[in-house]
């Protein structure tokens, strides 16, 4: 028996902003595949938590967003790809584009370092600072991509802070 499978069906179009207003969350085999992977943490595993972490915050802080990590790196790059400063403000503000994202203050986000390393960040837009946590700090690969993450997060903060929807909603600035 032939199956035909429409090309919409096999790669779904998520919109940005469409998570937060689906009653559930898309899981596609590729994601269980690499879920399945016992070597690795994968970026599968982390966005179901990020879901899971951002359904909490939905009703417990408000003030604290999640991002999922192709968000984090379509504007940070440091993959297996460079995404130009352009590039990176558009991103950042198709991230902004969610009306839980633009409601909070504080965006959480981890992040990773050509394929071989995850830190996780945090950037508050009230009190202009950014945390970087690494769990096995001063390996060369990291110290290296540093520069590079910093500038990209504080961009994201100045976007973040000034989009148009935060004056709208009388968020802080």
């Amino acid at each position: 028996m032939d199956l035909k499978v429409y090309e919409k069906e096999r790669n779904p179009e998520l919109l940005a902003g469409a998570a937060e207003q689906l009653p559930y969350c898309p899981v596609f085999s590729s994601d269980i595949r690499r879920v399945l992977s016992p070597a690795f943490m994968t970026d599968a595993i982390i966005d179901v938590n990020a879901v899971i972490l951002r359904e909490w915050c939905g009703s417990n802080n408000v003030k604290f967003y999640s991002l999922l990590w192709r968000q984090a790196s379509s504007f940070i790059g440091q993959t297996d790809y460079e995404v130009g400063a352009a590039d990176a403000a558009i991103n950042i503000q198709r991230s902004a584009r969610s009306a839980a994202a633009c409601t909070a203050t504080q965006y959480g986000m981890v992040i990773n370092i050509q394929q071989q390393r995850w830190i996780s960040a945090v950037v508050d837009v009230v009190d202009h600072k950014v945390n970087i946590y690494d769990s096995y700090p001063g390996l060369e690969i990291t110290n290296a991509a540093i520069p590079t993450v910093l500038s990209r997060l504080k961009l994201f903060g100045r976007i973040m802070r000034d989009t148009d929807c935060r004056a709208d909603e009388g968020r802080p600035r």
